[in-house]
C-alpha cells in the first residue's frame, strides 16, 4: 500500500482477507459441530467405559460442548 497501489488492488486484498477470515470461522464451526455430535452420540458409551454413572450424562454433555468450543479456538490448525 505504501508503494502507491491502486484502489482496486487494495479493495481486492481487503476482500480476500475478509473471505479467508469468514472461511476460517466457518471451518471452526463445522469441526466444532461434528465434535459435539460425536460426543453427544457416544456420551453414554464414554461414561460406561470410564466407569461413571449415567446420571452425569446431561452435565457432561454441556461440559463437553463448552470445553470443545474452547479447545477449537485455542489450538492452531
Amino acid at each position: 500500500m505504501r508503494e502507491g497501489s491502486t484502489l482496486d488492488h487494495i479493495e481486492r486484498m481487503r476482500n480476500n482477507m475478509v473471505y479467508h477470515v469468514q472461511r476460517g470461522l466457518f471451518d471452526i464451526a463445522k469441526i466444532q459441530t461434528i465434535a459435539v455430535l460425536i460426543t453427544f452420540s457416544l456420551g453414554s458409551v464414554l461414561l460406561q467405559w470410564l466407569g461413571m454413572s449415567q446420571r452425569y450424562l446431561p452435565l457432561r454433555r454441556s461440559n463437553w460442548a463448552l470445553r470443545g468450543s474452547g479447545m477449537a479456538l485455542q489450538l492452531p490448525c
